[in-house]
């Protein structure tokens, strides 16, 4: 009885990695969509709203990514 209690709060206590693995797909596919669409698109981000906001946009995942895999493993 005791041994079912010890296995049932090492599960409670583990933390689901499925958001950072959603998260992290998400950011690979926008990271595809972006370089596909800068490849094909001569004048794609020309102005300096465009290109700060892909860069804002990139480093928000990349650190929401960050945050995630660390609260997953603390």
């Amino acid at each position: 009885m005791v041994d079912a209690f010890f296995v049932l709060a090492a599960e409670a206590a583990h933390r689901s990695e499925t958001p950072f693995y959603i998260l992290g797909v998400l950011f690979g596919v926008y990271a595809v969509v972006i370089g596909l669409v800068g490849m094909r698109t001569p004048s794609f981000a020309e102005s300096r709203g465009a290109g700060n906001a892909l860069i804002a946009t990139s480093v928000v995942f990349a650190v929401a990514c960050g945050a995630l895999i660390i609260y997953v493993l603390n």
